[in-house]
C-alpha cells in the first residue's frame, strides 16, 4: 500500500487530493504520520490502484494532532537531516535537502570563500567541490544509460513486433546489451550514491553567505545607541529593595535558578500581555510550541546537534529541550508548501525558554538566569534580497517601537561575523542597560536566514503567485527571519532598576 501526505495548505482550505507528496511506507506507519500537528490536523491518502487514475477513490485518515512527522524522519541509527542511501530502506520518510551546491560551488563561490573566512572557520572547500563535479558527471552518464535503456526497450518491442526468433543472433545481441545497460546503471546508482552519502554531511555543515553590514570578526558593533542615564546608580537602590521578592536557596530545586514573589510576577504577566497585544495589533499569529524537538532540527541550522551545548539533550528519549525557540517554527512548517497569497506570513509564540549555557550553581541575577518566559517571532517570505532588506527593516522597526515606549535606556548592535551561527545570513539585537551589573545585555534581536534553513527543511511556495499550493509544479524557497520580541528575565530586571520607588510607583502601576 502506498501512503501519501497532503500538503499543510490542503488541510487549510479542505482540498482533498491533488498535489500529493509522500512515499511508499508500510500500513503499521499509519499512526506515526502527522502533519500541521497544531493547526489542522492531518490527512493520509491511501490507494493500490495509483496505476489506474479512472478508478483512483483516496480514503481520507485524520490523525490526532499531537502525533508529528519528526518522529518518523529520525531514529538513533539515523540521525541526521541527510538519509545516507542505505539508511533509506529503514526509514519510512526520507527528507532530501537541497543545499544549492551548483550556485555555492560556482557563481557564489567568493561569497562562500569570504564567509568561512569571515566566521573563522576551514573546511576544504576544493575537495568538495571535486566530489561535486564527479556526481555531476556520473549524472549525466546515468542520463546516457537511461537513454540508451528506452532505445533498447522500443527495439525489444519492435522485435516482438516482428515476430523474431527468440533464438536469433539478433534477439540474443538485444538482450545482452539489455543486460549490460541494467549491470552499469547499478554500478553507477552505487557511485553515486556513495558520493552522495560522503558529500552531503559535509556540506551540511557549510555556512550561509554574509550580508554586506556583518562586522568582521568577533567585536560586535554598535550601530545606535540611547545614553545611559546619570541617575543609574538609583537603579541599583531599586533592584535592591526588590531582592527580598527573588527567593534563592532552595534545596529542592536547581541551586541557580530561583522563584519571584510580590508583584514580580503580576510585572512579568504585564510584560509578556502587553508584548502579545504588541504583535496582534501589527498582524502577527500567535501560535502554541512544544519545548522539545528531534535533534537532528538542529542541522538544520547548520550546528552539529551532539556538539551543541545551549540545549538540554534528554537521552532517554532522543530529544531536546529547547523550550520556546526557532527551531520550533521551522519545525511546524518543515516539509510544506505556503500559499503565496499568505506570504509574508509571520507569527509569535510565547514561552519558557533554555539555556544550558547559561546554567550555574548559584544565583546570579534575571538576566543571566538560564530559563525564563520569552516571545519569539518567525516570519517567512518571498525569496528576494529586496523583500529581505524591507522584512528586516520592518522587524527592527517594530521593536523599536516596542522599547522606546518603555523609556528604557538601550542600544542597537550588529552581531560580528565570528559570534554567528552557520545559518544566519546577517543577526541585530536590542540591548538593555542594567546598572546593577554595568553592562549592556540583550532583550531582543532579529536573524535573518535567506532560504538556508527552508532549503534543508523542503519549506517552499509557488514560483507562480496566480497558481494557488496545490496545482503548483514550480516552487521556490522561502526566505526565514525568526527572533527574540521579548526576554523577559533582561526586561524585568531593568524596569525593577529604572522603578522610581521615592515617588510611591510600584512596577505594576508604572507598566
Amino acid at each position: 500500500m502506498l501512503v501519501y501526505f497532503c500538503q499543510r495548505s490542503f488541510h487549510k482550505y479542505g482540498i482533498t487530493v491533488r498535489q500529493l507528496v509522500g512515499s511508499p511506507i508500510t500500513a503499521s506507519a499509519i499512526a506515526y504520520h502527522s502533519r500541521c500537528n497544531t493547526r489542522f490536523g492531518s490527512v493520509l491518502c491511501t490507494t493500490s490502484a495509483l496505476n489506474k487514475p479512472k478508478s483512483y477513490r483516496p480514503v481520507i485518515y485524520t490523525l490526532p494532532r499531537h502525533i508529528n512527522l519528526a518522529s518518523v524522519c529520525y531514529s538513533k541509527s539515523h540521525p541526521g537531516i541527510f538519509t545516507p542511501s542505505k539508511k533509506g530502506v529503514e526509514v519510512p520518510f526520507v527528507i532530501k535537502p537541497d543545499l544549492n551546491l551548483g550556485s555555492l560551488f560556482g557563481s557564489e563561490y567568493p561569497e562562500l570563500e569570504r564567509s568561512l573566512e569571515a566566521r573563522g572557520k576551514t573546511i576544504h572547500l576544493q575537495g568538495m567541490i571535486d566530489m561535486w563535479k564527479d556526481l555531476k558527471a556520473l549524472d549525466a552518464e546515468k542520463s546516457e544509460i537511461e537513454s540508451a535503456r528506452q532505445e533498447n526497450k522500443k527495439k525489444a518491442k519492435e522485435l516482438a513486433r516482428n515476430k523474431t526468433p527468440v533464438d536469433s543472433e539478433e534477439v540474443i545481441v538485444h538482450r545482452q546489451e539489455g543486460k549490460n545497460l541494467r549491470e552499469n546503471l547499478k554500478l553507477v546508482n552505487g557511485q553515486i550514491d556513495s558520493l552522495r552519502d560522503t558529500l552531503y554531511p559535509a556540506a551540511l555543515s557549510l555556512p550561509n553567505l554574509l550580508h554586506p553590514d556583518v562586522p568582521i570578526g568577533s567585536e560586535d558593533k554598535v550601530i545606535e545607541e540611547i545614553p545611559v542615564p546619570s541617575d543609574s546608580g538609583e537603579g541599583q537602590f531599586a533592584l535592591r529593595a526588590w531582592k527580598e521578592s527573588i527567593s534563592t536557596n532552595h534545596g529542592e530545586v536547581h541551586p541557580g535558578t530561583c522563584y519571584l514573589e510580590g508583584e514580580i510576577p503580576l510585572v512579568e504577566q504585564r510584560l509578556l500581555d502587553r508584548a502579545e497585544e504588541f504583535l496582534l495589533q501589527r498582524g502577527f499569529d500567535q501560535m502554541s510550541c512544544p519545548d522539545m524537538i528531534k535533534p537532528y532540527m538542529l542541522e538544520a541550522l547548520g550546528q552539529e546537534y551532539k556538539e551543541q551545548d545551549e540545549v538540554y539533550h534528554i537521552q532517554e528519549n532522543d530529544m531536546c529541550l529547547t523550550g520556546l525557540a526557532p527551531l520550533n517554527f521551522y519545525a511546524y512548517y518543515m516539509m510544506s508548501v505556503i500559499e503565496a497569497k499568505d506570504l509574508p506570513e509571520r507569527c509569535f509564540s510565547i514561552g519558557q525558554s533554555y539555556n544550558a549555557q547559561n546554567e550555574s550553581q548559584e544565583f546570579t541575577g534575571l538576566h543571566q538566569h538560564f530559563q525564563g518566559s520569552q516571545v519569539q517571532l518567525c516570519s517567512l517570505f518571498q525569496s528576494s534580497s529586496q523583500e529581505e532588506a524591507a522584512q528586516f527593516d520592518s522587524l527592527m522597526s517594530l521593536l523599536k517601537d516596542f522599547y522606546g515606549g518603555l523609556g528604557v535606556p538601550y542600544r542597537i548592535v550588529d552581531t560580528a561575523s565570528q559570534n554567528l551561527i552557520p545559518a544566519v545570513h546577517r543577526r541585530r539585537g536590542i540591548e538593555l542597560w542594567l546598572s546593577s551589573s554595568q553592562s549592556f545585555e540583550e532583550v531582543a534581536s532579529v536573524t535573518s536566514c535567506c532560504d538556508y534553513v527552508s532549503r534543508r527543511l523542503m519549506i517552499r511556495y509557488p514560483r507562480n503567485p496566480f497558481q494557488s499550493a496545490s496545482e503548483s509544479r514550480d516552487r521556490k524557497y522561502a526566505y526565514t527571519i525568526y527572533g527574540t520580541a521579548l526576554n523577559c528575565n533582561v526586561l524585568l530586571e531593568s524596569l525593577l532598576e529604572v522603578t522610581k520607588f521615592s515617588e510611591g510607583i510600584t512596577p505594576v502601576n508604572y507598566m
